[in-house]
């Protein structure tokens, strides 16, 4: 039985942590998202439609049929679903309105979902938040998220013109193509770049099977992107916001950007803060590479204690050691891994949050 390092109830603050190693790579999480708006604190945006969202409309009994039957809760596979049958339809030249009502009715109700929990651009203008966010994200080499918001695309965004660009990996028609030279000859430089490793709302999938984002010459916001899904019927958003990690991975595996993304979490190296991630069993997928192909580098790892007692935070870094710590071989030490309070970090200071 392997006897893991000793595990007490302390956390320190991320200045201890920030100087103890060049951290330039970061993985965040939703919590990063709720230390900003308690709206994203959704447990799942599935169960968020299927319900009556106020005013707007939610799944149908017939839109569930369609999720009960693919036995998911994953809003892209569900449509990626019906816009096979779709194609398959015309090939077939055979009518598919009932299709297309099935595939608008599921899509405007997943867009409501988001309309309901994202936090509107104009709340989060107030207070410099995205300018404080921005300025750490500007400090960093490689960015990898599993949000779907807009939080952390808006904070680059306003800081643009006076920080430089960041880097995306789409080009100025708003295509992804990670084969474009001019990636490569950037990818070692130290601007932020940036991997959604499952997707975000702005990121969709054409006809073509192409992976594009919604471009503007202003601040996208959550509605502006919900009207331009809703006048291109034939555009999928790219996000995984639902599903086990084995869903997720399907999901992934069909898509040459979330791939691409999850490639480059794979081969980085250096050391790695995780901030606002639960790494719990829906993110498994990702947890195998920080444990396995990362093993040899140091990780910082937030943690939000709010009411959590002793023994509750004990028991959480003690998983989070064992899932991520392989023991080490005869001679080496223990994986270096540092666990730092969340509301110490720039990106989690209570002044960030709104309501």
């Amino acid at each position: 039985m392997t006897k893991y390092p000793p595990v007490d109830a302390s956390l320190k603050t991320w200045n201890e942590v920030a100087g103890l190693r060049n951290w330039r790579n970061i993985l965040i999480g939703n919590g990063a998202s709720m230390a900003v708006y308690s709206g994203f604190g959704y447990k799942s945006l599935y169960n968020v439609a299927h319900k009556k969202l106020d005013e707007l409309e939610g799944l149908s009994p017939l839109d569930i049929e369609f999720f009960e039957e693919a036995d998911t809760e994953n809003f892209e596979m569900v449509l990626s679903l019906l816009s096979s049958a779709s194609r398959v339809c015309t090939i077939l030249k055979k009518p598919q309105n009932d299709i297309q009502e099935r595939i608008e009715s599921i899509r405007n109700a997943l867009f409501n979902a988001v309309r309901t929990v994202h936090v509107p651009w104009e709340d989060v203008l107030n207070g410099k938040r995205l300018e404080q966010m921005g300025e750490f994200y500007y400090t960093q080499s490689k960015i990898f998220t599993t949000n779907y918001d807009l939080l952390l695309y808006w904070s680059l965004m306003t800081l643009k013109d006076t920080h430089g660009f960041f880097l995306d990996f789409f080009q100025s028609t708003g295509e992804f193509d990670p084969t474009n030279s001019f990636y490569s000859d950037l990818y070692n430089d130290p601007i932020p770049k940036l991997f959604y490793l499952h997707g975000a709302a702005h990121i969709y999938r054409d006809q073509h099977g192409r992976t594009c984002k919604i471009r503007s010459s202003n601040q996208l916001n959550i509605l502006s992107i919900l009207d331009y899904y809703i006048s291109s019927p034939d555009r999928v958003p790219l996000f995984v916001a639902e599903g086990t990690h084995s869903e997720k991975q399907s999901t992934i595996g069909r898509s040459a950007y979330l791939t691409f993304c999850l490639r480059e979490f794979a081969r980085t190296s250096g050391p790695l803060v995780v901030f606002g991630s639960d790494l719990g069993l829906s993110d498994k997928h990702l947890v195998n590479i920080i444990a396995k192909t990362h093993s040899q580098y140091p990780l910082a790892i937030s943690i939000y204690r709010g009411k959590m007692t002793d023994v509750e935070l004990i028991s959480k870094k003690s998983r989070i050691i064992k899932e991520l710590c392989p023991k080490p071989q005869r001679g080496k030490s223990w994986r270096e891994i540092h666990f730092f309070d969340s509301t110490t970090h720039p990106l989690g200071t209570p002044n960030l949050f709104l309501a």
